[in-house]
């Protein structure tokens, strides 16, 4: 109905015939709702994450990504994880080979007097590197 159709004193109408008061409640709670809805809120700081696909806190399962150490450089980088992995680059005279590979036993200081072994023919030669968590692997014969 239109504002026109109504008798006089049924109340006032406002736009397409609708209430003033209707329209007002419509606009508080459109207010409310937008106001509500903001994601500018963070998270607590003691907040843990929660993956969705594994149905538990991700953190226990997932590595966090500060533990992790790159191996390489440009587009043939990749990433080894600290706790499970060393890099090793192995150097044949061309370009470098980055790869990671599984901690072994007794290797904790990860420098070639304990990790020496993973260097394995033709390369010849153990270089430590300057970085954490990586050596080199170095043909001097190729």
């Amino acid at each position: 109905m239109k504002a026109s159709e109504f008798p006089q004193g049924s109340g006032a109408r406002g736009y397409r015939g609708y209430s003033r008061a209707a329209m007002r409640l419509s606009l508080a709670l459109c207010i409310l709702l937008l106001a509500s809805c903001s994601d500018t809120a963070s998270p607590p700081p003691d907040a843990r994450a929660y993956d969705a696909a594994l149905g538990f806190d991700a953190s226990e399962v997932l590595p966090d990504a500060a533990a992790t150490t790159v191996c390489g450089t440009g587009k043939d980088a990749i990433e080894c994880l600290q706790g499970l992995e060393i890099c090793v680059k192995e150097d044949l005279g061309g370009p470098i080979i980055p790869a990671c590979l599984p901690l072994p036993t007794g290797c904790d200081v990860r420098d070639c007097a304990s990790c020496g072994a993973l260097c394995e023919a033709p390369t010849d030669t153990c270089d430590d590197d300057t970085d954490d968590n990586s050596i080199s692997c170095v043909c001097l014969t190729c």
